[in-house]
């Protein structure tokens, strides 16, 4: 009886250490899983916000889309020039202007001997040629930076 106590006893001991590994080893696993859920909301989160951010960038983006298409279509806003360029123009002068042949007066600013024909963006002044467009950094008239030029083709009607 005293050796199987005795064995038994060595047995119970081995088993209470292994059942005190075991409980270490569960709660070094729910400290992780708790540490991987913190992670886990903080990536969904991150996830929400970019979400959020791409809905918003996508409604500026079509916001935008929808402004430039009414803008393309305004012919009255996009007439002129968006610069602010203030040049008061005498009665003589505009005498003088109306007068005129129209491909006269739409000469080259850079060179002064071809007709403009490069439209610059986003002051929208025509005064520039397609030999003297990509000499330029800036527009002839107004020195606004060019952000891009459009050619425009025109057709003088005889």
């Amino acid at each position: 009886m005293k050796k199987i106590e005795s064995r038994a006893s060595v047995l119970l001991r081995q088993k209470d250490e292994e059942i005190a590994r075991a409980a270490n080893r569960t709660m070094e696993l729910q400290n992780l899983l708790k540490k991987l859920e913190m992670v886990n909301q903080a990536w969904q989160r991150v996830a929400q916000e970019n979400e959020a951010n791409v809905v918003s960038l996508n409604s500026t983006l079509e916001l935008l889309w929808e402004s430039a298409s009414l803008g393309f279509n305004n012919g009255a806003e996009d007439a002129g020039s968006c610069c602010e360029v203030n040049k008061e123009v005498t009665k003589t002068e505009e005498e003088e202007v109306q007068g005129r042949n129209p491909e006269t007066t739409m000469v080259c600013k850079c060179c002064n001997s071809q007709n403009s024909c490069v439209l610059l963006l986003p002051c929208r002044h025509l005064c520039l040629c397609k030999d003297c467009e990509p000499l330029l950094d800036s527009c002839p008239v107004c020195r606004t930076s060019k952000m891009a030029s459009i050619e425009a083709l025109i057709f003088w009607g005889e």
